[in-house]
Order: structure tokens, then C-alpha cells, then sequence
């Protein structure tokens, strides 16, 4: 999958996950390579230690239930990464492994990327990210085997927007000097949103 984003904010993240409906049953599908970017913190050590670098322009990023369990601090961890959740429209997402790379990352300097995926009869694929410093317009193109292509957009909202519900709810998030957000209203209120893609019967 290629995307393209061009928005003018720094940084943006494209996809923890793909789910796949087809007969009305959603099925994580496997994204064998493309992730280019670590942006949750884990483990003992700092962040900055275990990420590849962060998200939006003061370096915050997310972090999972074992960087949470070893730092002092509150809010709410991304699950454990790596593990497979339910969203709130009822869709299974996948989480990629903290320890690895986990996001596919773009910004204005580096403004496309590719995810492949294992390949699967789907009806409908939804991706799982979002924004930081504002909201993100992605074009991007699905492509078949046998060469057929279907291009589209859709627009990913900041990952702190109280204006637009997200798939995944109540996260937290931490700077490379391992302070948790310190604005209590904003404690677990960051989110994932979902974006779906239609594919043509034909493909």
C-alpha cells in the first residue's frame, strides 16, 4: 500500500494494524513489512532508549502496560503491544510488537511509504493511526496481483481531538524524559482512529 501525506504539521502516524471484514467478520490481517518507525516506549529503560525517535514536535509518544509498570506515573498504556484488540466499533486490530518497529511513519520530508500485506480475499480494509500537530489528509493506492490498483484518500484526526471519537480510546503519552502528560485533562485521552477502504468486487 502507498501513501501519500501533505499536510503541513510535522509528523505523522499510518497504522498499528490492518482488520479486513468480509461476510461481515473482521479478521486481523498481516502486514509482513513496512514499518519504518518505534513510537512506543517499553520496558525499564527510558524512552528515549527504546524508541526510534517521537511523534509530535515536543517528542511525546505512546508507551505499553510494561514501560507503565516500571516507571512512576499513571494514565494508560497501549495495551500490551503486540497483542490483538478490539476496537470500538467491534473490528480486531493487531498491534504490532513494542520492541520493534511498530508505525509506519510520514511527514512532510518523508511523505510516502509502503505496507505489504500477506495476500487475502478482503472486502474492506480499515488502518488504524493518526495525527499529531493537526489532521492529516493520506492518499494512498492498494495494489493487487495481477497489477489492478485502486487509489483513494481519507483523513486521519490529531491523536488528541475531543471533537472526533477514535477506534481506541483513553491512551496516554510520555516524553524522552520519561514525563507523563501532565495536563490532567489530557491524562488518557488520546486515541487511534480508523479509516475504512472499500475494495471493488472485481479486485
Amino acid at each position: 500500500m502507498k501513501t501519500g501525506n501533505y499536510f503541513t504539521g510535522v509528523v505523522f502516524l499510518f497504522a498499528f494494524g490492518v482488520s479486513s471484514v468480509l461476510a461481515q467478520s473482521g479478521t486481523p490481517v498481516k502486514i509482513t513489512s513496512g514499518f519504518n518507525w518505534d513510537l512506543v516506549a517499553n520496558g525499564a529503560g527510558s524512552a528515549a532508549g527504546s524508541v526510534t525517535g517521537g511523534f509530535d514536535t515536543v517528542s511525546n509518544v505512546f508507551y505499553d502496560s510494561s514501560y507503565l509498570s516500571s516507571h512512576v506515573g499513571g494514565g494508560s498504556g497501549i495495551f500490551p503491544a503486540g497483542s490483538t484488540v478490539l476496537g470500538n466499533s467491534g473490528n480486531q486490530y493487531t498491534l504490532a510488537a513494542a520492541a520493534n518497529n511498530n508505525a509506519l511513519l510520514l511527514s512532510a520530508s518523508a511523505a510516502s511509504g509502503t505496507l505489504n500485506l500477506s495476500p487475502t480475499a478482503l472486502g474492506v480494509v480499515y488502518i488504524l493511526g493518526c495525527s499529531a500537530d493537526g489532521s492529516s489528509l493520506v492518499n494512498y493506492t492498494l495494489n493487487f496481483v495481477g497489477g489492478a490498483t485502486v487509489s483513494g484518500n481519507f483523513t486521519f484526526s490529531d491523536w488528541l481531538d475531543p471533537s472526533h471519537t477514535g477506534e481506541i480510546t483513553g491512551l496516554s503519552r510520555v516524553n524522552m524524559l520519561d514525563v507523563y502528560e501532565v495536563n490532567p485533562s489530557w491524562t488518557t485521552a488520546f486515541s487511534f482512529y480508523d479509516a475504512a477502504i472499500s475494495i471493488p468486487i472485481v479486485d
